[in-house]
C-alpha cells in the first residue's frame, strides 16, 4: 500500500546472515502493470518517479479543515456514529519546477564550485567525475513563475514535493527557511511563501559519502590492507607527510569499498513540483 519502504533485516524479523551484504528482490504491480526491483540492504525501496508523479498525497485533516489533492469522497463518523460526506473539487494541476538549475558544490570535494543542470539527474549519473564522486552539500537554485490565478483565494493549499532526494535537503523559498526534510514524503506546505510572479527556491542536500569513498578507489592505493582492516598505519599519515595519492580526499581504517562498486543515486533528483490541494471545512460534511 505504499510506494516506500526502506529494506532493513526488520523486514526479516531478524538478521538472515549477520555481516553479509544483502538484496531483496521485489515483484509489484501498479496500476495494471507490473514490474521488478532490486534494492540493496539498509536503501529505501522507492517505485519509479513516474508513479509518484501520477499520485497525489494523501488528504490531510488539520484544524478543521480537510486538504485534498485530488477530487476526492470522503466519509466521516460524527461523535454520535452518523456519517457524513464531503466531496472535494479537483485542485489545479501540479506545476513542475524544471530548472535549469544552477547547483553550487561544497569547495574541497573534488567538485566544480558551480554546474548548470538542464534538468535534475542523480549526481552519481554525472559525466564530471567530480560531481560523479562527490559527496558533502550542494545547493541547487532557480526560479520559476507562479499566476495570480493560483495564489487567489483561501480555499486552496500548495504544497512543494522535492520528489526524490537522497539523502537530507534543507528549502529555502524566497529567502525564507522553511527547515530541513530528512525521509519520505520530501514535502513542505509553501502557500503563505510563494507570490505572484517570479519565485526564487534553494535546496541544499546533503548525501553520503559512500560515493566519494568508491571515487577514490578509482586513484592508486597508499595504504595496506590486511583483508578489510588497516594493517598499519601509513608513513605518511604517521609522519604527518604529504599523500602519495594526490586525488584521494579520504581516509579511512576499514576498506568500506571497491573500485567497482556501484554508486548509489545521490543528490536532488525530484521531480520538483508544486502540488495543489483544495482546503474544505470540515463542518460541511453532510
Amino acid at each position: 500500500g505504499v510506494l516506500s519502504v526502506r529494506v532493513s533485516n526488520d523486514l526479516m524479523g531478524k538478521d538472515p546472515q549477520y555481516g553479509v551484504p544483502k538484496q531483496m528482490r521485489v515483484e509489484y504491480t501498479l496500476d495494471g502493470v507490473a514490474g521488478t526491483v532490486t534494492v540493496a540492504e539498509n536503501q529505501n525501496l522507492r517505485l519509479p518517479a513516474a508513479a509518484w508523479r501520477s499520485i497525489p498525497p494523501a488528504p490531510v485533516v488539520r484544524s478543521g479543515e480537510l486538504v485534498s489533492f485530488a477530487k476526492e469522497k470522503h466519509t466521516f463518523t460524527k461523535p454520535d456514529a452518523s456519517k457524513a460526506v464531503i466531496e472535494t473539487k479537483a485542485p489545479q494541476a501540479p506545476l513542475s519546477l524544471t530548472g535549469p538549475w544552477q547547483v553550487s558544490f561544497q569547495a574541497g570535494r573534488g567538485a566544480p564550485a558551480t554546474a548548470t543542470f538542464d534538468r535534475l539527474i542523480s549526481l552519481h549519473e554525472h559525466a564530471d567525475p567530480g560531481i560523479r564522486y562527490f559527496s558533502g552539500t550542494a545547493v541547487w537554485k532557480t526560479s520559476f513563475d507562479v499566476p495570480q490565478s493560483a495564489l487567489a483565494g483561501s480555499k486552496s493549499a500548495i504544497h512543494l514535493d522535492l520528489g526524490r532526494v537522497a539523502v537530507i535537503a534543507g528549502v529555502k523559498l524566497n529567502g525564507q527557511d522553511l527547515g530541513i526534510l530528512w525521509c519520505d514524503p520530501f514535502r513542505v506546505d509553501v502557500t503563505k511563501f510563494l507570490k505572484p510572479g517570479s519565485n526564487q527556491i534553494e535546496i541544499a542536500v546533503t548525501n553520503l559519502w559512500v560515493n566519494r569513498l568508491i571515487g577514490d578507489e578509482q586513484e592508486p592505493a597508499d595504504v595496506e590492507w590486511a583483508g578489510k582492516p588497516l594493517a598499519k598505519w601509513p608513513d605518511w599519515f604517521v609522519k604527518h607527510g604529504a599523500r602519495p595519492s594526490k586525488n584521494r580526499l579520504t581516509f579511512t581504517t576499514w576498506h568500506h569499498w571497491q573500485k567497482g562498486d556501484a554508486l548509489k543515486p545521490s543528490g536532488l533528483i525530484g521531480p520538483v513540483l508544486l502540488r495543489f490541494a483544495t482546503v474544505t471545512p470540515l463542518e460541511s460534511a453532510h
